[in-house]
């Protein structure tokens, strides 16, 4: 495993770091954290790299929380690029980039060029259908995508969705637990 959730928002390559000064040596880039976690599955070795990004919201002119998130989200793509904190470049074959990246590629608030750049990675593939995947207040922020499934390109996606329940027991349930939809991708490998 490899834990990048120290990694400081000023030491990521052409950082857009928005703090006040002195908080720099100790400000985080990963608000929550970031991994790439190798599991040994029946088809092999599978990364499994994931994130929680800040929400780029709650701030103020500067845009810190959208800068921050746009960071995180950028961070993935000079991972799969071939760069990273502690200098061994990424080379697995088989992945699958996922979390709550927190911006929606078309709507709310957020940069959307980090997302739509992951979202465009030749290396990666979006198998989920869009949607929304969360239960939000309309009309703002209102419903919107910001939980990921990305495989590698190389997997065979063989069905994928957001579980978003309509009726019944279980769909109080779901809405209980989290105001987050489960985003589900199953692969062949």
């Amino acid at each position: 495993m490899r834990d990048f959730s120290e990694l400081l928002w000023q030491d990521m390559p052409a950082s857009t770091a928005v703090s006040p000064e002195a908080a720099l040596p100790v400000l985080r880039l990963h608000t929550v954290g970031a991994w790439d976690v190798d599991f040994m599955a029946p088809g092999g070795s599978l990364h499994i790299l994931l994130s929680h990004a800040t929400a780029p919201v709650f701030d103020g002119p500067e845009d810190r929380n959208g800068l921050r998130n746009g960071d995180e989200l950028r961070f993935w793509q000079l991972y799969l690029g071939g760069w990273a904190p502690d200098g061994a470049a990424f080379a697995a074959d088989q992945f699958v980039l996922l979390g709550t990246f927190n911006v929606d590629p078309g709507r709310g608030e957020g940069l959307r060029e980090p997302i739509l750049d992951l979202i465009g990675n030749p290396a990666l593939q979006d198998p989920v259908p869009p949607g929304p995947t969360t239960d939000w207040d309309e009309p703002t922020p209102g419903n919107l995508r910001v939980d990921y499934i990305l495989p590698a390109a190389s997997l065979a996606v063989v069905g994928a969705g957001i579980l978003w329940p309509e009726d019944g027991e279980f769909a109080e349930t779901v809405a209980e637990a989290s105001d987050h939809r489960l985003v589900w991708v199953d692969l062949e490998f």
